[in-house]
């Protein structure tokens, strides 16, 4: 598979103005990135559920954590929604091959008064 056969979503940023250097130079190179990951989770699967926190430093990009039961899966872009659920059935299809529906459930786990109110998003395989 070379790189510019591997779709990737396009992202949109709520920074306005110049690009970083450090973001020119992934922007520019989205495909092989993508196309590195996915050698790296051939040799490696990732696990069911994670994600990685970044900090973006201007001229570099590091990661600080990793969460392997992370909320926000209502965060998604809905312009991704096709890219998700086509994820969601490769994995399953490696993972849970006999899995036939998955359950989402959202639910609240704390509120502060007239500040936010946290939600705990979970993914229930049937």
């Amino acid at each position: 598979m070379q790189a510019e056969d591997v779709p990737v979503p396009h992202l949109t940023t709520a920074h306005y103005g110049p690009l970083h250097h450090v973001e020119k130079i992934i922007l520019n190179q989205v495909a092989t990135i993508e196309t590195w990951f996915r050698q790296k989770w051939r040799e490696t699967p990732p696990p069911l559920t994670s994600s990685v926190d970044l900090r973006h430093a201007g001229f570099k990009l590091a990661p600080v954590d990793t969460n392997l039961f992370p909320a926000g899966f209502n965060n998604l872009n809905r312009d991704f929604l096709p890219l998700c659920v086509q994820a969601a059935q490769s994995v399953l299809d490696d993972y849970l091959p006999t899995c036939k529906k998955i359950c989402y459930c959202r639910r609240a786990t704390r509120v502060i008064v007239f500040i936010y109110r946290a939600s705990l998003s979970c993914v229930i395989f049937l």
